[in-house]
């Protein structure tokens, strides 16, 4: 057999594949280790009241090699139609149950457990009436699960057998698949290559829409057989087609559980085809995936952490709420309110993701810092407590920082912003208007098609952007969607070339004299452009993650079964005229280097994924601590004329001469803007304020006519910025400012 695999395919390590499922075809014919692992899944399944099934307990001491000995367990086969009517399973909704329950106990076991039955198919279960397995018959008899606050005495228990073929995960198999099932439930590129990584699967080439494609597919949700034969017939053609045009393999490596943990996932699916349900197959999957992850995020502090037993992933821990009680210790009255509304926000809405993820405001007024706080946990899948140290991605404020890091640089290296890069003026550059420099803010080095994360390669960029700004020939000038505005690569990259013309004679890369000059303004580990270390770092706990309501924002169009977007059928949702399509296809015509690399309009992407993070990029992301931010354009701007000058001569870019803007999220600009007020006591008075927005939440903003800056950094990413508006509200009453735009 392996001879012919080889023949078929030698790009593929068929033998450690074959190997590893000789082992555990081997151990079905040994009944001590399948007694053992039926006892183990049995203990396991006790242990958490999440779970609605059991297995049938055994006789040990009459166990041997060659027999078995176990409880007999009254029940009846999930395909005999008349035995389950009389244990109870007989209306669309029981059927419905039971499949939840049976779903629930085997991905308890893939991703908690890492020991799982990987022959979940419909021999191998019986579903039994309470009564009759509340002797002992049974490991356990299961309380009532999930939020049930009692236990249906007319419930039925569904009991799991045969465990000779079972399987043992490794580690970072188990929490890798965890990454991948939880990646794929949000669309998720940044959090797919971190599993990608954990797992060791080695891809041959790099095709993310694809990849996601063929992943949703798999975890779509369940139909009833006929249904399900008819789609998968469709996608086995589509799969034929792929392959005629392409015949590589995608894939040139992968563990061998694998294997098994998607053949039990296809079989599990297969028995709710059976059972005639729809079930949303990835939502389920992913909600134990999630509380996968939260544990590992727990014993990776190195302090002590819960056992799973104790974790609700719908809990946020009591050091993660705003504090208000400390109130001798509060700098103002101004940050008691804030936080009062922040606890207020986050004790109304337990449960709500929106208001559990992580935040941090900072005031400063004079040289006086009045607000310093920070609530909130670290991610979706990381429920340790944000804290004041925190780092935090900014994404699009990576612009504003840049723009300061570098007038910085001229002024210490006494040069003129009227100096020329290529035939780009340097003002021209650094001023973020895309009327006075005109590129294609999504272009990258030719090999990009091919190569699809050179994006994150500082070398590699800075020598096409050097090319790019030499050339007499002009891009087409595009509009950026302001959400979209951390895809500017090419003016961030633009930025480091001038960076490396400034440091051209102390033989710094930009990347490290744009960290240097930040470390001058700021200090150590308050704004960074990349880490070296950011899986460490991350594993720590001292980074937040960004979260996008993507399940949200898809089911507001219409899409219900994720497993679905990106079928054959739904594909034009995406690229037609669909709702979400024609929003893409609009993306496409504003910038068409897009299509292809829709991936990099994810702002997880550049904010999560360590590939990212530990490089540099000035016009896309940057790490900080909301006191860093406020630090910066406080000193900056208040302390130095001539960068202050600068900025705000930057900030009005794009205004007409004597124009009030009321648009802070102007598409043809990009880094700091100004930003305008009324005074609530004196309607004639405009106060000015700048700085910039980032899609989601993170704000910096500051006022110099009231000598005042406010820094609010968060890692939970929405149009209607909840706690952000929240905090602005507050400091607008306080000191009676009327904002002139939708800020």
């Amino acid at each position: 057999i392996l001879k012919w695999a080889r023949l078929i395919n030698s790009s593929i390590d068929v033998e450690s594949i074959f190997e590893h499922w000789r082992k555990d075809v081997l151990n079905e014919l040994d009944f001590t280790k399948e007694m053992n692992y039926m006892i183990r899944v049995g203990e396991n399944l006790k242990r958490d009241n999440r779970v609605y099934a059991s297995v049938p307990a055994a006789f040990p001491h009459l166990c041997a090699q060659r027999m078995m000995v176990m409880r007999y367990v009254k029940g009846v086969k999930i395909t005999d139609a008349e035995g389950m009517q009389k244990v109870g399973v007989f209306t669309p909704q029981s059927y419905g149950q039971l499949a939840d329950d049976i779903c629930n106990a085997f991905a308890k076991q893939m991703f908690i457990d890492g020991l799982f039955n990987a022959d979940p198919h419909p021999g191998n279960l019986l579903v039994s009436k309470r009564e009759d397995v509340a002797d002992g018959q049974i490991v356990n008899l299961p309380t009532a699960p999930f939020d049930d606050t009692e236990v249906d005495m007319d419930r039925p228990v569904p009991i799991l057998l045969d465990f000779g073929l079972s399987s043992n995960i490794p580690e970072n198999v188990r929490v890798g698949f965890a990454h991948l099932v939880h990646a794929g439930a949000t669309l998720n590129i940044g959090g797919l290559l971190h599993a990608r990584d954990v797992l060791g699967i080695v891809m041959k080439r790099e095709d993310m829409l694809d990849s996601i494609s063929g992943f949703q597919f798999f975890f779509r949700d369940t139909a009833p057989a006929e249904e399900s034969r008819e789609v998968v017939m469709k996608r086995i053609e589509l799969e034929k087609q792929k392959f005629l045009d392409n015949p590589d393999p995608p894939v040139e490596a992968f563990p061998p559980e694998l294997i098994l943990l998607f053949r039990s996932l296809d079989l599990l699916r297969g028995l709710c085809a059976s059972l005639e349900v729809r079930q949303p197959f990835i939502t389920l999957l992913s909600r134990w995936a999630r509380r996968a992850l939260l544990e590992e995020a727990y014993k990776a502090s190195g302090d002590e952490w819960k056992t799973y037993d104790l974790i609700d992933e719908n809990e946020i821990p009591e050091s993660a709420l705003v504090n208000v009680t400390a109130s001798k210790n509060q700098r103002s009255d101004l940050e008691n309110e804030i936080r009062m509304k922040l606890r207020g926000i986050q004790s109304g809405n337990v449960g709500d993701i929106r208001t559990r993820l992580g935040i941090q405001v900072t005031v400063l007024e004079e040289d006086e810092v009045v607000v310093q706080t920070s609530g909130g946990v670290l991610s979706e899948v990381d429920n340790r407590p944000v804290s004041g140290s925190t780092l935090f991605p900014v994404l699009s404020i990576a612009q504003s920082i840049s723009q300061i890091a570098v007038l910085s640089n001229l002024v210490s290296n006494q040069y003129e912003t009227s100096l020329f890069v290529g035939n780009k003026n340097v003002d021209d550059v650094l001023c973020g208007s895309l009327d006075r420099f005109s590129m294609d803010p999504m272009r990258l080095p030719k090999n990009a098609t091919t190569k699809t994360f050179t994006c994150a390669e500082w070398d590699a960029n800075l020598k096409s952007t050097e090319e790019y700004l030499k050339s007499e020939k002009e891009d087409t000038p595009f509009n950026v969607p302001w959400e979209l505005a951390h895809t500017c690569f090419t003016w961030g990259w633009s930025v480091g070339v001038i960076a490396e013309n400034i440091a051209i004679h102390s033989k710094i890369k930009g990347a490290d004299i744009l960290r240097a000059s930040l470390e001058n303004l700021v200090g150590v580990n308050e704004i960074l452009f990349k880490l070296e270390n950011a899986r460490e770092m991350i594993k720590e706990g001292k980074l937040a993650q960004v979260s996008v309501p993507v399940t949200a924002m898809l089911k507001e169009n219409g899409i219900e079964d994720l497993g679905q977007l990106l079928s054959e059928e739904q594909m034009s949702m995406l690229t037609g005229d669909g709702a979400m399509g024609g929003g893409l296809s609009m993306l496409h015509d504003l910038i068409p280097s897009l299509k292809g690399k829709e991936y990099l309009i994810d702002p997880r992407l550049f904010s999560n994924y360590h590939g990212f993070l530990e490089s540099c990029l000035p016009g896309t992301n940057a790490l900080c601590t909301s006191r860093g931010l406020a630090q910066l354009f406080h000193s900056t701007i208040f302390k130095d004329s001539y960068i202050k000058e600068k900025i705000m001569t930057y900030a009005k870019a794009n205004e007409s001469d004597g124009t009030v803007s009321t648009d802070p999220f102007n598409e043809r600009k990009i880094g700091i803007r100004r930003f305008c007020f009324k005074n609530a006591n004196d309607n004639d008075e405009i106060i000015e304020a700048y700085g910039q927005f980032s899609f989601g939440g993170s704000v910096i903003m500051t006022i110099p006519k009231l000598s005042l800056t406010v820094s609010i950094v968060t890692n939970y990413l929405t149009m209607e910025r909840e706690l952000t508006q929240a905090v602005l509200d507050t400091v607008y009453k306080k000191y009676n400012l009327v904002p002139l735009g939708d800020y």
